[in-house]
């Protein structure tokens, strides 16, 4: 019984201490963004490159890093208003799949 009042005791020490250490800061957040938009970019890069046709394969690199500067846009605008002592409440939306490129087709259509 007493083995158990300790250990109940150690748990109630230690877990503010670690969800302290889980919580991320505006600055690593950013780093976590940054590296996320990053990775999108690289994905996106590849599914470019199995685009037979050189113009359409153009463009979708040119989406591909136009939805990455959308991102890196997104994050720094997110670590500066959580920066601010000041900023509003409300949380900007994050959406994990938007605007990544899952695949590309051509299709030829008339006229």
């Amino acid at each position: 019984m007493q083995a158990r009042r300790i250990t109940l005791a150690c748990l109630m020490v230690v877990a503010p201490w670690a969800h302290a250490q889980t919580a991320t800061t505006a600055r690593s957040q950013y780093d976590i963004d940054s590296k996320l938009a990053l990775t999108r970019y690289q994905e996106d890069q590849k599914v470019c490159k199995e685009v037979p046709d050189a113009p359409a394969r153009m463009q979708c690199y040119r989406d591909a890093k136009t939805e990455h500067d959308r991102a890196i846009t997104a994050a720094k605008a997110k670590r500066d208003a959580s920066s601010k002592a000041a900023a509003s409440s409300t949380p900007v939306s994050t959406c994990p799949d938007c605007a990544r490129v899952v695949s590309i087709s051509q299709v030829e259509r008339e006229g």
